[in-house]
Formats: structure tokens, C-alpha cells, sequence
């Protein structure tokens, strides 16, 4: 008990709980900026999402549900960070259709 209550929420550190047994375990999750920023919702990737979202879908001629990931997840990480490609990335992602993009 005592270690569970004494790790700092900084840590990544958690507890597992399989029956009697228990082991704290850590998470590090350094090095995993892109991935985090689609996996978790904050409010600035929110928007970005949404407007990266609607440009691939005009540009690919499809509706936003329709999108697969390799046709706006470079487009997301670019503009996520703030590269300086924001306003031509998401007003002409069928220009940068020849550049190879990561496929998740």
C-alpha cells in the first residue's frame, strides 16, 4: 500500500492486480508524441482532426467516414506540429498525394 501511495502521478507508474498476485509496472510512453496526439483529445488536435478530416475528404471526393488513416494521418502530424505547412497541407492535401505517408 504504502508504494502504491507514494508514486508521483508524474511517474507512469500504476498497479497491476491479477488475483493475490500485484506488481507496479510502468509505462513510458516518451518518443510516442503522434500516436498520443490521436489517441488522446485535447482541444487544439481536436480542431486540427476536424479540419484535416474535411480537406482529405474534398480533395479524395468522399465523405469524412469514408477516409482511411493513410489518407490524413501524415496531414494531422504536420499540421499538429506546427510545421508552417498548416494552411497548405489542409487546403491542398491532393497536391502532396505523391509523398509517401505513413500508413497506421
Amino acid at each position: 500500500y504504502q508504494e502504491v501511495v507514494s508514486l508521483d502521478e508524474r511517474s507512469r507508474r500504476f498497479l497491476v492486480k491479477q488475483g493475490h498476485m500485484s506488481s507496479v509496472c510502468q509505462l513510458d510512453l516518451r518518443g510516442m508524441d503522434d500516436a498520443l496526439a490521436v489517441i488522446s483529445a485535447s482541444t487544439d488536435n481536436i480542431e486540427i482532426l476536424h479540419g484535416v478530416l474535411d480537406a482529405s475528404a474534398r480533395a479524395e471526393g468522399i465523405a469524412v467516414n469514408e477516409l482511411r488513416p493513410e489518407q490524413w494521418l501524415q496531414d494531422f502530424y504536420d499540421q499538429r506540429k506546427g510545421s508552417g505547412k498548416r494552411a497548405a497541407s489542409a487546403d491542398q492535401p491532393a497536391q502532396r498525394a505523391g509523398r509517401p505517408r505513413l500508413i497506421a
